[in-house]
């Protein structure tokens, strides 16, 4: 995927985008954007294995899931696989708010297993292709009685470690603001 943009998204902006759920203004727009860009062969996605599992048992229609099936068979599309490398970063990721964690309404919370394979295989990713991607979810609220960290809530240095941007999809007037940065 040398030369063309490249994001990590996890299962939820796949289940956003497949079934067009609705979330802040803007984000579904964002992410059909993203998809067109991708069916150009303009951006590249990644994700986890993991995702196949995740995707596919939250009951998609036909027409959904053939339209999943058919990005990940494209070029421009990478899994990562759940490697005994990416599963020790994210037992380590894990170990790390276990040790230090974040603290919400009294609860120590921190990453579930797949929510920290997703941060692990974006890590991986990110360092195989040597330059910065976005980890694209909408986990990013925190989920006290599970003791589940919100993903974006490790956004900057995960685990004290790995540099890694974890987002939302940006909303309308975020992306105006890109829009206006980049002198486009």
């Amino acid at each position: 995927m040398d030369g063309i943009e490249i994001e990590y998204w996890d299962s939820c902006a796949f289940l956003a985008l497949l079934k067009n759920e609705d979330h802040l203004p803007g984000e579904q727009t964002y992410l059909q954007n993203q998809a067109r860009k991708f069916d150009m062969g303009a951006v590249g996605l990644v994700t986890s294995a993991i995702a196949v599992t995740e995707i596919f048992e939250s009951r998609l229609t036909d027409e959904q899931a053939a339209r999943f099936r058919s990005m990940y068979t494209r070029s421009n599309f990478q899994f990562i696989d759940a490697t005994v490398q990416v599963c020790t970063v994210a037992s380590n990721i894990r170990s790390y708010y276990k040790l230090n964690p974040i603290r919400d309404d009294g609860v120590d919370l921190y990453p579930s297993a797949p929510d920290a394979i997703h941060v692990a295989s974006a890590i991986a990713a990110q360092t195989v292709s040597k330059r910065e991607i976005k980890l694209i979810t909408f986990d990013s609220e925190n989920k006290p009685k599970k003791n589940d960290l919100g993903m974006t809530k490790m956004s900057g240095i995960v685990a004290g470690k790995y540099q890694l941007i974890i987002c939302r999809p940006p909303t309308k007037g975020q992306q105006d603001e890109l829009f206006t940065h980049d002198g486009k």
